[in-house]
């Protein structure tokens, strides 16, 4: 009798840690069967590709065991990503079974805490016009590095530096999530809306 295992995967989008530390994975899992058929389960992180799978990184493993069988979803899992605090990562779930095993997964979070220093708070910080039917100006007395357009989900869309204005007239009608870096290594991120 020939055995083979297969694998199945779940790849997040990519998740945005560069402003991060301490940052966890936490999430709820179960699985369905009493019988053990010698399952993996796995999370396991790539920094470079959301489809090569050689790209991954195995940073923590579960048997059948760890997930409790009287709910289909009935235990929470925490996993420490601070090895890639400040990064850009894709995250995986991958079942390894080779019996028609299944594996759970539910209210997926990845949480941490804003590491880089924020704007001064002072009344010449600003971000206008909002709404803008493209151009956005930003005056504040340090001196900007850079400007970054976000769409709403998180993924970059345009970036300028040593300016303090950016264009998003070609952009779809929306909100956008503008993020400023300054010389002096302070972030602040506006919502804005183009209409």
């Amino acid at each position: 009798m020939v055995t083979t295992t297969a694998e199945d995967w779940l790849v997040t989008p990519l998740v945005n840690l560069t402003d991060y530390t301490n940052v966890s994975l936490s999430f709820w899992g179960g699985q369905q069967y009493t019988a053990d058929y010698a399952t993996e389960y796995t999370v396991r992180v790539s920094t470079t590709s959301q489809t090569d799978i050689s790209s991954f990184t195995t940073i923590e493993t579960y048997t059948e065991a760890d997930f409790a069988t009287t709910t289909p979803i009935s235990s929470q899992k925490t996993v420490d990503l601070s090895a890639y605090n400040g990064q850009q990562i894709y995250i995986a779930f991958v079942m390894s079974q080779n019996d028609g095993d299944n594996w759970f997964i539910d209210d997926v979070n990845v949480t941490g805490t804003l590491g880089t220093a924020d704007f001064n708070n002072n009344s010449a910080a600003a971000v206008y016009p909002n709404p803008t039917k493209g151009l956005i100006t930003i005056t504040n007395e340090e001196n900007i590095q850079s400007i970054e357009v976000y769409g709403i989900l998180g993924n970059l869309i345009k970036t300028v530096s040593r300016t303090n204005k950016v264009d998003i007239g070609e952009l779809a009608n929306g909100s956008y999530l503008i993020k400023i870096k300054t010389d002096q290594g302070a972030v602040r991120t506006e919502k804005v809306i183009k209409n």
